[in-house]
């Protein structure tokens, strides 16, 4: 057995000991986090040919530098007496020791390298910078340091401090650079973009503390989304009541029209008496027939109400607000303004230029009078087709029902 295996794996076992043991506290620094720093900085050291006498300490001191916590109040997890515990558990030379504080401050001061060596350790301790998952092991740091510092980070604060990490911590070794690279500026990246967002997100809170106090207020850029949705869905709903009053202005047509045809060519082929028997008086069955074609006149008058132009009322609306001046047309074909067709480009150019060399206060007036009046048609058509529903599906039962029941009694 090497000397190299037998120092480095009593240093893991003893690492592996201590976190174990403290499994709730070092969920970054665990015995996994040491154990794969140490396998790429073999696989480093092997690319480049660095010999293993080399850099033999330095993984010990990579090992120790990251257990416990440094000046530790509690001893069972300070830094220093837990290297001190295995070194004095362990034979080193003079030379040996002096080399793994050599490493260890190393390692704390980022000291810039100085030999193939050091680079590979220097590495190899930062490899999880180049890891797909860096970002998120991360956050398992900043809980650690939250736990053991008793600290709480803001997560623009954190980010920050991620970034300033990336910035003074950088690939040195070819090997490094060449297979760890690019996942390490994916990360970097995207951690920056974190960052403005973030930075973004809480000037605008400062802007809006600033305007009104502790209240929160939308943005222009917000109440113009707004805006969009509320009137694309205002003119979807406007065009669905057209369909809807369409629908049952067809339905109800082809109904009463089957019927009277029907009536007609029986009326044709029995003479009155389709009308009138002689022994029993008036058919029975003209009742729910008339019943039919009333229920069909009254559902396909609502539906016309629903789909009509209702630019009289519209108009009275218009008048009210602005004068009869309408700057924006959001709405559906009955809101047309039919005085519109005599305004000039002239005088139309004129009132949407003074209108946008205002305040942004006085555009969104006019989108709020257009929203109120999309909605007031809205309130109209959908008013008329929920009395035409009611009447069709209502009268459609009396009827059937009707029905039933006379040919349950004739029978």
């Amino acid at each position: 057995m090497s000397k190299e295996k037998s120092i480095v794996k009593k240093a893991l076992e003893f690492c592996y000991s201590f976190t174990e043991s403290h499994a709730d506290l070092f969920v970054f620094h665990n015995y996994k986090f040491v154990n794969e720093s140490i396998s790429v900085c073999k696989e480093i050291a092997r690319a480049e040919d660095i010999e293993k006498e080399d850099y033999e300490m330095g993984l010990v001191a990579l090992i120790l530098n990251d257990m416990g916590i440094v000046n530790a109040e509690n001893k069972e997890i300070d830094n220093a007496t837990l290297i001190n515990d295995f070194v004095s558990a362990n034979e080193f030379s003079e030379k040996e020791k002096k080399q793994i504080e050599y490493y260890i401050d190393f390692f704390r001061t980022n000291k810039i390298p100085q030999n193939q060596a050091e680079e590979a350790l220097r590495d190899g301790k930062d490899i999880h910078l180049g890891m797909p998952d860096a970002l998120e092991r991360l956050s398992l740091l900043r809980i650690e340091l939250e736990k053991v510092k008793n600290k709480t980070y803001s997560d623009l604060q954190w980010d920050e401090f991620c970034k300033q990490y990336f910035i003074t911590h950088s690939f040195y070794t070819r090997y490094a650079t060449r297979q760890y690279g690019a996942v390490r500026s994916k990360n970097y990246f995207e951690l920056e973009k974190r960052i403005d967002k973030l930075q973004a997100d809480l000037n605008k809170e400062r802007k809006y503390s600033e305007k009104s106090g502790s209240e929160e207020i939308l943005s222009d850029k917000e109440s113009e989304d707004l805006f969009k949705i509320a009137f694309r869905n205002y003119l979807n709903l406007v065009a669905l009541a057209d369909r809807k009053a369409g629908l049952l202005i067809q339905v109800n047509s082809i109904i009463a029209s089957v019927i009277i045809a029907f009536f007609v060519r029986q009326s044709e082929s029995l003479g009155a008496d389709v009308l009138i028997n002689q022994e029993e008086g008036v058919n029975i069955f003209v009742i729910p027939i008339a019943m039919i074609l009333l229920v069909a006149a009254i559902t396909i008058l609502c539906g016309i109400l629903a789909s009509k132009p209702l630019e009289r009322a519209y108009k009275r609306e218009v008048n009210k607000m602005n004068s009869g001046k309408e700057h924006f047309f959001f709405g559906s074909f009955d809101r047309l303004d039919p005085d519109f067709k005599h305004v000039t480009w002239e005088k139309y150019s004129a009132d949407i230029s003074q209108l946008f060399r205002g305040d942004k206060k006085s555009v969104f007036d006019e989108l709020i009078k257009e929203s109120f009046q999309v909605r007031k048609v809205l309130s109209k058509k959908f008013g008329y087709l929920d009395i035409a529903y009611k009447v069709f599906f209502g009268g459609l039962v009396i009827c059937i029902l009707s029905f039933l029941i006379i040919f349950i009694i004739k029978s």
